[in-house]
Order: structure tokens, then C-alpha cells, then sequence
């Protein structure tokens, strides 16, 4: 690229100019051509000619962001030195020009306050909360192993939609924390006839209505059984249906405080 203007001018110009755009235009340059701009602002650094009062766009010098940082405590009081309203958009660029400049700010981003509180709560999952979680987990485990699910639109006799490689089949969702007088889990798998009467006894589902039961009991054991393994049945024990086990979630309940040995009626 040859070469427009001296030293001296390249000099003059940026003294007066506050952008490499306006010191592109003052030596007779379009304020676009990058190649101009590049061989400018390399010579400059090799003549040592200071260009930290260039501001392009912006209002602000890097000297006087500089400055404000230093005798700051927030970004805020960094605009406010500024003369600017505080912003998202105006702080991210504070931090940016920052960090490309060097300058320090890690006085302006304390660390937040830790809770006392928080740091000593315990977390443990709640063994009344795995009929929430068991149709999350279904789906997980379903689209884990490749097979797409979906969501009835309303109310149905089962609760996903999954697409097998042999075409789509109904699954209801099945969890429970209550185990017989063996120890092994028993799951209520019957539904109400009317949705509205809560009182009313379970019935067992018509086999034309489900093609699978997906089972979670309270140690996180997962089962797909069908629905003609348990036809007409309201009630199961999973230990009579090992073969149907799938997964195996245990670790996301192994500190359940669970009923063991309780007579009550499986859910």
C-alpha cells in the first residue's frame, strides 16, 4: 500500500482526531479501508505516538475509564464518573474494554455474601416426592435409550405416548414406596372409574387401554411390564417380575427414609 502522509502528519492527525476512522479521513483515506487503518496504528505504536484519547464511538477515553475504575467501588459509580447512566449493555462494555486494556476491576465484583443458612442444609430426596419424579424418570429413561416420547393432550388411561421400533405404544406410570410383609415392593396399578370420586374402589385397566406399566419402586429399581403380564390385576409385587427390570435409578434415592414392612394399602 503506498504510503499517503509523513510521520509529522500521521502525528498531527491522530493529536486531533479521536478515532483511527477520522485519522483515516484527515490523511485522505475512506474511514472503511482496514489496510489504511492497520498501517497507521502500527507505525504509530513504532514512532511511540499515544492514542489512549481515542474513543471511537463512545464518550469515554481509556485513560478515563481507567481512572474511573481506579476510584470506583461499583460499575455505577463508574458511569456516574463518566457522566452516563448505568446499564447491562454499558457495563458489559466497561468489563470488556477492561479486560483488553488490562486494567484491574476486581474491586468492582465482590464475590456475593454467602448464606450461613444455606451452606447447612441438608439435601436428601423425600420418598412422598417419587410419584412426582416417576414420569420424569420414565421419560429420561425412554429418550436415553433412543425412543421418542410425547405427552397425551388430555386426560387419557396413560400417562406417554412412546414411539418402539414396532410402532408407538401407551405407557402408564407406576411408583412405590411401600413394601409387604416379604420385603418385596407393592405398586397399585388399578385406576378409579370416575376421575372426580376419589373414594371410589380401584379397577384394573382394560388391556386395550395400556401397553405397558413403567414401574419405580422405592430402592430405584425400574420396570416395563407389559400390560398382558398383569392383566386384570389392581395391585403387583415386583418381585414376581424381575424378568420386566430395565434401570436402575437407586443412586438419586439412596437416603430415602422408607416404610418398611408397612400393611398400608399400596398407592
Amino acid at each position: 500500500m503506498t504510503v499517503k502522509w509523513t510521520d509529522q502528519q500521521l502525528r498531527d492527525a491522530i493529536g486531533v482526531e479521536k478515532s483511527w476512522h477520522g485519522v483515516a479521513r484527515r490523511l485522505g483515506y475512506a474511514p472503511t479501508s482496514s489496510g489504511a487503518i492497520r498501517k497507521m496504528k502500527s507505525r504509530a505504536k513504532e514512532l511511540d505516538v499515544s492514542f489512549a484519547h481515542f474513543t471511537a464511538q463512545r464518550r469515554w477515553t481509556d485513560h478515563q475509564l481507567a481512572t474511573a475504575i481506579r476510584g470506583a467501588l461499583t460499575w455505577s459509580d463508574v458511569a456516574l464518573t463518566l457522566g452516563l447512566s448505568a446499564s447491562t449493555e454499558l457495563v458489559s462494555r466497561f468489563r470488556g474494554v477492561a479486560q483488553r486494556l488490562g486494567i484491574d476491576a476486581t474491586h468492582l465484583d465482590p464475590m456475593p455474601a454467602r448464606s450461613p443458612a444455606l451452606d447447612n442444609i441438608e439435601l436428601r430426596p423425600s420418598s412422598i416426592r417419587l410419584r412426582d419424579a416417576a414420569e420424569s424418570l420414565a421419560v429420561a429413561w425412554f429418550t436415553l435409550h433412543n425412543l421418542e416420547v410425547a405427552l397425551p393432550s388430555g386426560p387419557m388411561p396413560y400417562d406417554l405416548v412412546v414411539t418402539f421400533p414396532s410402532g408407538m405404544k401407551r405407557v402408564q406410570v407406576k411408583s412405590s414406596t411401600f413394601r409387604g410383609r416379604h420385603g418385596s415392593w407393592h405398586v397399585g396399578i388399578g385406576k378409579r372409574p370416575y376421575v372426580l370420586d376419589k373414594s371410589a374402589s380401584r379397577t384394573a385397566y382394560d388391556p386395550n387401554e395400556l401397553d405397558y406399566f413403567f414401574v419405580i419402586d422405592g430402592l430405584g429399581h425400574m420396570y416395563l411390564v407389559p400390560i398382558a403380564a398383569v392383566a386384570g390385576r389392581t395391585t403387583m409385587s415386583v418381585g414376581g417380575y424381575q424378568k420386566y427390570l430395565v434401570g436402575d435409578c437407586s443412586s438419586l434415592l439412596s437416603s430415602f427414609p422408607t416404610q418398611t414392612f408397612s400393611e398400608a394399602s399400596p398407592s
